[in-house]
């Protein structure tokens, strides 16, 4: 499996996310980095910790000035340029990272495993993490968002056609949360945690005691 990993403001966030990868994923995986940086030191240091890692890098050539869900489809629509029919591969967001061991079987029976959103009556998935299972058709694959018989899908949107028109069998991810106030984050299936606005965009939360949390009760 390959495991695309969105970043673009925090690269120490690269580190932890590769130590959570070799302890608890249970398979033959490569990890690579979508650089969606646009400041020239931060996009420097992407770059740095990528190579001292020996880790894959792409880089998205985003020029958006921007933290919104525009940018971040820029990135999301690089998956579509990399991947390959019938392959498996996870997207995850720089904010998540795996807390539990996780085995092929996790997914092996679904084309695809993620937490759903819905406005109104559609549904498509959360781009906070998404598998994707031999992928059938990644000519349909889109992230943008639109919408959709009246309902206004944000990012991720786009991928409601590919589901439906390829008969997508889902795994549903569970989510729950731990802590609260500033330490607020989500669990995905007691498998990944989610810091929550990891970027920092709002001032809300405590990243730095969210990432000291994580180190020290998942040991990563």
């Amino acid at each position: 499996m390959k495991i695309y990993s969105i970043h673009y403001n925090k690269p120490e966030f690269i580190i932890l996310q590769k130590r959570s990868i070799d302890k608890y994923i249970k398979f033959p995986n490569e990890f690579i980095i979508l650089d969606n940086s646009v400041d020239p030191v931060i996009k420097n240091d992407i770059r740095n910790i990528t190579q001292h890692l020996s880790l894959q890098y792409i880089d998205c050539n985003n020029n958006l000035y921007s933290n919104d869900s525009i940018s971040h489809q820029n990135a999301l629509s690089k998956i579509k340029d990399i991947v390959s029919d019938g392959e498996t591969f996870m997207i995850i967001d720089h904010d998540v990272f795996i807390i539990s061991n996780l085995f092929e079987s996790y997914f092996d029976k679904h084309d695809m495993v993620y937490l759903n959103q819905t406005r109104g009556t559609i549904n498509y998935p959360s781009t906070v993490l998404i598998i994707f299972n031999k992928i059938k058709n990644k000519s349909q694959i889109s992230f943008i968002s639109e919408t959709i018989d009246g309902h206004k899908c944000d990012t991720g949107g786009g991928m409601y056609h590919y589901i439906k028109d390829n008969n997508v069998c889902i795994k549903y991810m569970n989510e729950g949360y731990i802590e609260s106030g500033p330490m607020l984050m989500s669990i995905l299936d007691n498998i990944f945690i989610h810091l929550i606005s990891g970027s920092d965009w709002n001032k809300d939360y405590n990243l730095n005691g969210k990432i000291e949390y994580i180190k020290k009760h998942f040991e990563i």
